[in-house]
């Protein structure tokens, strides 16, 4: 279905793939997934969901790989904070993206 302005209103895809062994993997995976979508005509809204282990750390979510150590030091250099997913999303979308109204 298009908006009135000839935008899409809505777009969704499921990805199922093999199991995020490690921080690169998991970036590799959320920058390939935003790599395909139409900077020209991006959806309005952008959802990004993760299914994995998660630990707050402070102010920070820390989302924990598969091979993610259990020591307090290593599980923070190895798991992906919101922080970071939250750049991707500024340099995949907001930078690449002339429409300023995404979410």
């Amino acid at each position: 279905r298009l908006l009135p302005d000839g935008r899409r209103a809505c777009a969704a895809t499921v990805r199922k793939g093999p199991q995020l062994r490690d921080k690169l993997a998991m970036k590799n995976a959320i920058t390939s997934f935003l790599a395909e979508i139409d900077k020209q005509c991006p959806p309005r809204m952008v959802l990004i969901s993760v299914s994995c282990h998660a630990i707050q750390d402070g102010a920070d979510i820390l989302m924990a790989p598969s091979s993610a150590s259990i020591e307090p030091a290593k599980l923070r250099q190895e798991s992906l904070s919101h922080n970071e997913i939250f750049s991707i999303l500024y340099e995949e979308m907001h930078e690449k993206t002339k429409v300023k109204d995404l979410f």
